[in-house]
């Protein structure tokens, strides 16, 4: 083998290598939409009952939101449309994702965490923003969303 070839890192950041030009997904969440989801949640009989039974808490639907909040940025469809027809939109950095197909995915994979993660549960239909719920160790139940967005950044 060539000196430098396979070796890690080697050719990291070269504009002709596949991951030229990547982008780091952070996970955000528009505010108003975090609220509307959180007074939806604790309005659901289902997770209600769920709350009593276990001794459970709502969110406030004002709490923890920080001004680094996807609010400030600029949030909807555009004409894009990802070409293998997932439900994905992207306007400037912000790309939503719709969550319809794979929610029992979703909760599938955070009952696997029972240890940080209980009451993973998926609405038979969804009501509003909200697709389903879990609680982490705080005992607060959150919403899981039909529509997660994303600020992508370019790295490297």
């Amino acid at each position: 083998m060539p000196a430098g070839e396979g070796e890690p890192g080697a050719a990291v950041g070269r504009w002709d290598e596949p991951w030229a030009g990547a982008e780091l997904w952070q996970a955000v969440v528009p505010a108003a939409e975090l609220r509307e989801a959180r007074a939806r949640l604790s309005a659901i009989p289902e997770a209600r009952a769920l709350a009593a039974a276990e001794n459970l808490t709502f969110a406030a639907p004002e709490r923890g939101l920080t001004m680094r909040s996807a609010e400030r940025q600029e949030i909807g469809s555009s004409g894009y449309r990802s070409p293998d027809e997932l439900p994905i939109t992207r306007s400037g950095q912000v790309v939503r994702v719709r969550t319809g197909g794979v929610v029992g995915r979703v909760v599938g994979a955070l009952r696997a965490h029972a240890t940080q993660v209980q009451h993973a549960t998926e609405l038979a239909r969804p009501d509003g923003a909200v697709a389903g719920w879990y609680a982490l160790s705080n005992d607060v139940l959150a919403p899981i969303l039909t529509v997660e967005t994303y600020l992508a950044v370019e790295v490297g």
